[in-house]
């Protein structure tokens, strides 16, 4: 018997996760980000796997050209104590902001805060739902190397892709987007396109229905 296997990729709000000056204004008046500030952002467990300490190491390369770099860490988890040992070591305690955790119909605030946004997973993680959020929000999205994320971020067309754990690679990278603004903003728009067109939660129903629909009319013929 030929099992027929289709898969239908995860769906999100891009209603609900789409650009919002007064969410980006909300947020970092709150943590007393300036304007003029680069933030970059992860969202996640804080567990070694999700390669926060790679964004760290990178962050201490570029604080030297780019003084206005912050980082905005949302999530808890057991490497917390490490990565904020991390910050003390590398003196980035005024650049770095632990955010803890946050409820996921407050993440959307944290993604339009953000100018980059980073996945630096060190693991095969499926498709991760925060990556998808993010794009929608049409932010610039880097991303390690690995199944998943690269499925969906194809290099310098809707992203950027960097080798998990390389923190010279991702560094470059970073300062890439800060210094190309129009880089930036074709990737930006590029993300947000590739989430309305394929990972909707109107486009998962679609797909769902059609693939229903063929598989009624397949049962009857």
């Amino acid at each position: 018997i030929k099992k027929k296997c289709v898969l239908v990729p995860n769906g999100i709000d891009t209603n609900h996760f789409r650009p919002r000056l007064e969410l980006r204004k909300q947020v970092r008046s709150q943590f007393g980000i300036d304007d003029h500030d680069t933030l970059l952002l992860t969202v996640g467990r804080l567990t070694v796997e999700k390669g926060n300490h790679v964004v760290l190491d990178a962050m201490k390369q570029l604080i030297n050209n780019h003084p206005m770099v912050k980082l905005l860490i949302v999530g808890d988890g057991t490497e917390r104590k490490h990565l904020v040992s991390q910050v003390d070591q590398y003196h980035l305690t005024n650049r770095v902001i632990f955010a803890g955790e946050v409820d996921n119909d407050e993440t959307v605030m944290f993604y339009n805060a953000a100018d980059i946004f980073i996945m630096p997973t060190l693991t095969v993680e499926g498709l991760p739902f925060v990556l998808l959020e993010a794009m929608s929000c049409a932010k610039p999205v880097i991303v390690s190397r690995m199944a998943g994320n690269i499925a969906l971020v194809i290099h310098d067309k809707n992203g950027k892709r960097f080798e998990h754990g390389n923190s010279n690679e991702l560094a470059g990278m970073i300062n890439q987007l800060i210094t190309d603004r129009y880089m930036q903003r074709r990737l930006s728009i590029a993300a947000r396109q590739t989430i309305q067109t394929g990972h909707s939660a109107s486009a998962m129903v679609e797909a769902v229905d059609n693939i229903m629909s063929s598989v009624a009319y397949n049962s009857h013929h």
